[in-house]
């Protein structure tokens, strides 16, 4: 069934950002290969799994029909029981236009039908590290439907996000005879599931402070600072609010909003620019909030804290998340 799969994999929409690609990677590279090595997965009997229709086919004289043949068979033909008899009728198993023969085929649908409550599921379960991920398989067989399910589920831990890394695939298919294949079956995929997620982290602040203005005098900073850590990538917005009220000139007032882009290293170390997307205000005010500004700080444990930078400003700002949701002065 993996294979099956591997030939198509998950669709674009199961694959729509970073860290669904980065993390199928891994899955397919590492995960799958290392799940195919687990003994724990190679359990069950395939002859004595098959024993209960092997004695009805024995009991009924139809020694030339395999086990999963004919339960394929069967549950075919549930919605018309008449053509079981015309299949074998047409595998030369039997004759259908004699009364003897349709009562042969007859029964021995009744017989497989009667014995398929004793065909017994199989169940394993295995777990397994690598790369430091944290895997679990688990594989499902139900013979007397043929359906087969194996999910692999894996997690890695993120040191600097306090969250994790994961991936689940989860694939149900039915299983059928394939005599040109070596394994002698084959499997119809009917439903597949990819899910995947990076290390994501939102980091929040908001300031309110008196600040130097890089062209002289002092003003009312208030901010608010929203990041978004996914995997390596930093997002985010900011919104700045500068009042000034000098001696002997008109009240200046400012408006921005940037625009975050930037990265996190794996040791947390958090560089990003502000990108001005609209200002508003004085002029002698916008002339500096138009300028790109920069953020540096660094994360661990699901916390963060820095440095804020912008051209308008003297000094840097400090920022530190704040998710408590209260706002705070320098």
């Amino acid at each position: 069934m993996l294979n099956s799969y591997l030939e198509s994999g998950p669709d674009k929409d199961e694959l729509d950002d970073g860290a669904a690609l980065a993390n199928w990677a891994v899955l397919k590279g590492v995960g799958l290969p290392k799940l195919r090595e687990q003994g724990e997965l190679r359990q069950g009997n395939w002859e004595r799994l098959w024993s209960p229709v092997t004695s009805v086919l024995e009991g009924e004289g139809f020694t030339r029909l395999r086990p999963l043949q004919v339960m394929a068979m069967w549950e075919e033909t549930s919605k018309d029981p008449e053509r079981f008899v015309r299949l074998l009728g047409k595998d030369g198993l039997l004759n259908p236009k004699e009364p003897s023969g349709r009562n042969r085929g007859r029964k021995l649908r009744e017989s497989l039908g009667r014995i398929r409550p004793e065909l017994r599921t199989v169940r394993t379960v295995t777990r397994f590290e690598h790369s430091g991920w944290k895997y679990t398989g688990t594989a499902f067989l139900n013979p007397a439907t043929r359906i087969v399910r194996l999910a692999i589920s894996g997690s890695q831990p993120c040191g600097i996000t306090g969250s994790a890394r994961t991936v689940n695939l989860n694939l149900k298919g039915r299983l059928f005879e394939d005599r040109d294949s070596a394994a002698g079956l084959k499997v119809q995929i009917l439903d597949d599931e990819f899910k995947s997620q990076g290390c994501q982290l939102r980091l929040n602040d908001r300031l309110n402070s008196l600040e130097r203005l890089a062209g002289g005098g002092e003003a009312k900073v208030s901010a608010n600072l929203n990041l978004l850590i996914r995997d390596e990538a930093v997002t985010g917005r900011l919104q700045v609010d500068i009042v000034s009220k000098q001696a002997g000139v008109a009240l200046l007032t400012g408006r921005a909003v940037y625009s975050v882009k930037g990265e996190v290293s794996r040791d947390g170390k958090l560089t990003a620019e502000l990108l001005s997307v609209s200002t508003s205000g004085s002029k002698v005010l916008r002339q500096g909030l138009e300028k790109e500004g920069n953020i540096t700080g660094t994360v661990a444990d699901s916390m963060g804290s820095g440095k804020l930078f912008l051209p308008v400003l003297k000094d840097s700002l400090n920022w530190h998340d704040s998710r408590g949701g209260n706002r705070r002065a320098r």
